[in-house]
C-alpha cells in the first residue's frame, strides 16, 4: 500500500466482517478507506462509492457487490484479498483496473484457508447442480493460484481465446516481481475504427448526460471536471463514451491544436498501440497524458 499512496485501490473481501476489519486497520495507518457491501444501507453505500469516484477516499474494501456499473478509469491496484469464486469473477474483478490504459497492478492473496471457508458454504447448497458448478468454479480457481506457467495464458485459454506464447511479460509467473515502470509497460493494441452506429444510448440523467449538458456548452474538461467534482480523466472517460454514442455532437472545439494533434497521431503510429504510456515516452513531458487521451478519442472518430 505504501508504493500506491493516494492512488486509487479496490481491495475485494469475502465476507462483510473481514470488509470492517479491514477498512478499521487501514484507517489506523493513515489510509483513507471505506467499505462497500450488502449490509450497509443504501445511502451509506451511494456516500462511499460517490467518495471513491470524487477521490475523496483512496481505497474501496468491498465485497462482490461493488463495481457493477463503476466508471473509474484510473484504479491503479486491485487486491484480492481473500479467493475469488470463480475465474469468471476474478476476470471481471480486474478488469476495473487500468481502464485509462496506464501501468496497474492486480493482486491475489491465495490462501487454503479461504477454500475452506468456501468449501463450508458449498456444501451446505441444497440445489446439488449448484453445488457441483460452485465447486467446479472453485477448483479453477484453486488451479490459477497454484500456476507454475503463465497466468495470462491460463485466463486467455479458460474463454477459449488461443493464446501459444510461453512469456507474456506481464504476470509473477513471466517477469521478475519489481515496481511498476511506465517505460517497461508494452501492451499494444490495435486502433479500433469507429463504428458509423452507436453502440448504446446513454440514459437521461445518467452521469454521462449530466456530462454531455456542459458539453453542449462548450466547456473546457477542467471546467466541467470542477463543476462535477470528478477528476479530468474521469471526464475524459465520459467523453469517450459520449462521443461513441452520439455521432453528431460538436467536440471540435476540444481537439488539440493541430500541429500537436498530428505529433501525437505519428506517436500512437509508431508505438503501434492505444496505450497512453507508450506515446507519452515518445513525446515527452511536453505531453500530458490527458492531452495524449483527448487527441486519441478524436483519431477514433476519425
Amino acid at each position: 500500500m505504501k508504493s500506491y499512496k493516494n492512488k486509487s485501490v479496490i481491495i475485494y473481501c469475502f465476507s462483510r466482517n473481514d470488509t470492517e476489519s479491514l477498512v478499521s486497520n487501514l484507517n489506523r495507518h493513515g489510509y483513507k478507506s471505506a467499505s462497500y457491501h450488502a449490509g450497509l444501507d443504501t445511502n451509506t453505500r451511494r456516500d462511499n462509492q460517490d467518495k471513491f469516484i470524487k477521490n475523496e477516499i483512496q481505497i474501496i474494501v468491498a465485497t462482490i457487490a461493488f463495481g457493477m456499473g463503476i466508471d473509474k478509469p484510473d484504479v491503479r491496484l486491485i487486491i484480492h484479498h481473500s479467493l475469488p469464486k470463480s475465474i469468471e469473477g476474478y476476470y471481471q474483478e480486474t478488469g476495473r483496473a487500468g481502464r485509462d490504459g496506464l501501468p496497474s497492478r492486480c493482486i491475489l492473496l491465495f490462501s487454503y484457508a479461504d477454500k475452506f471457508k468456501q468449501d463450508f458454504f458449498i456444501r451446505g447448497m441444497t440445489d446439488l447442480v449448484e453445488q457441483k458448478n460452485a465447486q467446479m468454479n472453485l477448483d479453477q480457481v484453486v488451479r490459477y493460484g497454484n500456476l507454475y506457467t503463465c497466468r495470462r495464458r491460463f485466463l486467455l485459454n479458460y474463454f477459449n481465446e488461443d493464446y501459444k506464447h510461453s512469456n507474456c511479460g506481464n504476470c509473477d509467473k513471466c517477469v521478475r516481481q519489481t515496481p511498476i515502470d511506465i517505460s517497461t509497460f508494452k501492451r499494444i493494441e490495435k486502433i479500433r475504427p469507429r463504428k458509423d452506429t452507436p453502440n448504446k444510448a446513454i440514459p437521461e440523467g445518467s452521469t454521462y448526460d449530466e456530462t454531455k449538458k456542459l458539453l453542449l456548452q462548450k466547456l473546457s474538461v477542467a471546467e466541467i471536471a470542477k463543476i462535477r467534482k470528478f477528476s479530468p480523466t474521469t471526464i475524459l472517460s465520459h467523453l469517450e463514451k459520449i462521443a461513441e454514442d452520439d455521432l453528431h455532437l460538436d467536440l471540435a472545439y476540444l481537439k488539440p491544436k493541430q500541429e500537436r494533434f498530428e505529433k501525437i497521431r505519428e506517436a500512437f503510429k509508431k508505438s503501434g498501440g492505444i496505450l497512453l504510456a507508450p506515446v507519452r515516452e515518445i513525446l515527452g513531458e511536453n505531453y500530458s497524458y490527458n492531452e495524449i487521451r483527448l487527441a486519441r478519442i478524436f483519431l477514433k472518430l476519425q
